[in-house]
């Protein structure tokens, strides 16, 4: 029985391919024969706007692959993959729908150098390329343009993230640094995440999700959700529920979420395009950070958006208010004690406009500017209103000297009130050895800012206290981290139905910001490592109903620290050297889709701190091993009644194998408390969506 269990992806992978490779019916056969231009029409529909779209559409038209074969984020605008000045990845609307995922971070994780560490159902960050933190402050998440990542850690909450993966066109991963665009903390990658537009469709969508951690109830999801248009006006609008039980135990819930959001568009004829979005999200959720779990049990989030269009010029506005009550757990007696409960908010207004002009010949500018106002109130901080303030602008230059030669060069400048000026740079090259293949190499550098918990977390209560305590945690000295980039890639097409991405990348990390285990506070090391790797991606169109994907990423870790003076919060520790995704999707009959993805990550270590070696301070444990593991997922689905309706099965971790991403330790209190992080379950999903 366990051989055969351990044989179910690959049995289900051989099913898939069978299926999809029997003779169609006459009726698919004449749907497929129109797939591909289906699609690419989609791809024109996207573009119309720009005033270039008839070229690209003609340098698309020569080696098309599918939708996922432009991408905006590398450079402001529509290009295809291969000019594209950064190594990306797009996950288009199948490729989200496709691979049974629940949520949009376990989705990001079967994207080449991208790690994700889940400490519970709700608690997950991530990172690029090896650099990791346990607030996952180092890559910039962006929802159509605006910055989602919470300042008060610099990372993303998942758990009271605005929109669901249905929700979601497409999403855009620069796997590297993006802060010559992007500012601030696009540090070791850029995530850019596009919704769906209504289109010409009066739609009303009810979805249903319910999952068993095998034979336990583990998670629910609903969704009602109306679409609706009326040239020159359409509309959006969305509520959901989703709830996520702890793997350990079935009884608790891991995260519990509300969420409402409406969307309104206007776009008249002519140049004009004006869009209007309102959000508010509510639940509970916790977070493992330095000292401890943080259990945030009452959090909301208000925000509204706000974008104009005309011509060449793009102006956002964004507000955002966050309120939360949360309480630290910890076997840090004097945190526990000074720092047991608190409340707070944080407000963010923020503001960005663009430009771009198109040059007689080729050549394109791209200028523009921001603002960004964080106000930060907690009570029990010595001052508790805290305000930081960031502004940047930056100039992009595209030009083509020669046909077969794309160059891109960019500068930013950004001030923020907390640290020094940062100067982002960028220089790439492109050169076409012929419409199919070229080779691309690439330069930039980026920058981290010190979130508020690192540099201005001042608590009343250890300030009281006197010294030394009175400077435990932040450290207002604190400079930003910076990352120097280099990059060789090559991108090639192969019989139209293979396209192949490598990358090398040499990174230098400086000034990085770890939390000492020793001082008690965040530091700055100057000299800190160097990361050398290597990325491969394949996206295949194999049979006339079966694609698949395969990517590969390996990182080697390089201390330039001396080793003596190794802080405790080490950011690449718990990265594994290597990682591997491979997929296979398809459609055997009308109706019927299949699915399979398998995630590989390689054996890793993690020190972390021991909570029962002292009650006052407690030490680090010797490097904890965790070994490699593999998550397997599938779907099943099926349409009916004219595609309106599709019900089906998704199972998570398919094989439920020993797969811890953190380390967990038991903290022998009179309750015993699990410290690091559960190990990751099976979720098997039934659900059901219906549009009318």
């Amino acid at each position: 029985m366990k051989a055969f269990t351990k044989n179910i992806p690959f049995l289900f992978l051989s099913l898939i391919m069978l299926l999809c490779g029997m003779p169609p019916s006459p009726a698919s056969a004449s749907e497929e024969g129109t797939a591909a231009e289906e699609e690419f029409l989609e791809v024109e529909k996207e573009l119309e706007q720009e005033e270039w779209a008839d070229e690209l559409k003609k340098k698309l038209g020569e080696v098309f692959l599918g939708p996922g074969e432009y991408a905006v984020s590398g450079a402001k605008h529509a290009q295809r993959l291969s000019e594209s000045p950064s190594a990306i990845t797009v996950l288009d609307r199948d490729d989200i729908r496709a691979y049974g995922f629940f949520t949009v971070e376990e989705l990001l994780r079967m994207a080449p150098g991208v790690g994700v560490k889940q400490n519970t159902p709700s608690a997950k960050v991530i990172g690029i390329r090896g650099l990791h933190s346990n607030m996952g402050n180092t890559v910039l998440v962006l929802v159509d343009g605006r910055e989602i990542n919470l300042n008060l850690f610099g990372g993303v909450l998942w758990s009271l993230f605005p929109i669901s993966l249905d929700d979601i066109e497409r999403i855009e991963i620069i796997r590297g640094p993006g802060s010559s665009l992007y500012g601030a903390n696009a540090f070791s990658g850029v995530i850019n995440i596009v919704t769906r537009h209504p289109g010409d469709l009066n739609t009303a969508t009810l979805i249903s999700e319910t999952g068993a951690y095998d034979l336990d109830f583990g998670t629910l999801f609903l969704k009602g959700k109306l679409a609706q248009r009326r040239a020159p006006i359409s509309f959006l609008a969305s509520a959901d529920f989703d709830q996520k039980r702890s793997w350990e135990n079935p009884d608790d819930t891991a995260n519990q979420l509300f969420r409402t959001r409406l969307k309104g568009y206007y776009e008249p004829p002519g140049d004009l395009q004006a869009t209007l979005e309102l959000g508010y999200i509510e639940g509970e959720q916790s977070q493992f950070v330095n000292v401890g779990k943080m259990y945030f049990d009452s959090n909301s989030v208000f925000y509204a958006d706000t974008t104009l269009r005309w011509k060449d010029i793009r102006f956002q506005g964004y507000y955002r208010r966050y309120d939360m009550t949360a309480q630290i757990i910890t076997p840090i007696v004097l945190v526990q004690s000074f720092l047991e409960r608190f409340s707070g908010n944080i407000d963010n207004l923020e503001g960005r406009v663009e430009y771009a002009h198109q040059f007689p010949g080729q050549n394109r500018l791209t200028v523009g500017g921001s603002f960004l106002l964080n106000i930060f109130y907690a009570d029990v901080l010595v001052n508790e209103y805290n305000d930081e303030k960031r502004f940047g602008i930056f100039l992009q230059d595209e030009w083509t000297p020669v046909e077969n030669l794309h160059l891109t060069l960019g500068f930013r400048f950004d001030y923020n009130s907390i640290t020094d000026p940062s100067y982002s740079p960028r220089a790439s090259a492109v050169y076409f050895l012929n419409p199919y293949h070229n080779l691309r190499f690439n330069f930039g550098q980026a920058f981290r800012k010190p979130s508020f918990f690192e540099y201005g977390m001042e608590i009343q209560s250890f300030h009281d206290a006197g010294p030394p305590l009175d400077r435990m945690i932040f450290n207002r000295d604190l400079t930003n981290a910076k990352i120097s980039t280099y990059e060789l890639g090559y991108q090639g097409h192969f019989f139209r139905r293979f396209r192949l991405d490598l990358t090398g990348f040499y990174s230098q990390y400086r000034d990085a910001i770890i939390f000492g285990f020793e001082s008690g506070v965040f530091e700055n090391f100057e000299n800190y490592s160097d990361t050398a790797g290597v990325e491969v991606e394949v996206e295949a169109f194999l049979l006339p109903r079966l694609t698949g994907f395969f990517n590969y990423s390996h990182q080697n870790l390089i201390y330039r620290i001396d080793q003596d003076d190794v802080p405790f919060d080490l950011l690449e520790d718990f990265y594994p050297e290597h990682k591997a995704n491979i997929g296979l999707r398809g459609s055997p009959w009308p109706g019927l889709t299949l699915s399979a993805a398998l995630s590989f990550v390689s054996r890793n270590t993690e020190t972390i701190m021991d909570p029962n070696t002292s009650a006052a301070f407690p030490q680090e444990t010797d490097p904890i091993e965790l070994g490699p593991h593999f998550i397997v997922n599938a779907r099943a689905g099926y349409q009916f009644l004219r595609d309106k309706i599709e019900v089906g099965v998704k199972v998570f971790n398919l094989l439920n194998g020993e797969n811890r991403q953190f380390p967990g330790l038991i903290w022998e209190t009179a309750e015993p408390v699990n410290w690091g992080g559960e190990p990751v379950g099976r979720t098997i999903t039934g659900f059901a969506e219906a549009s009318f």
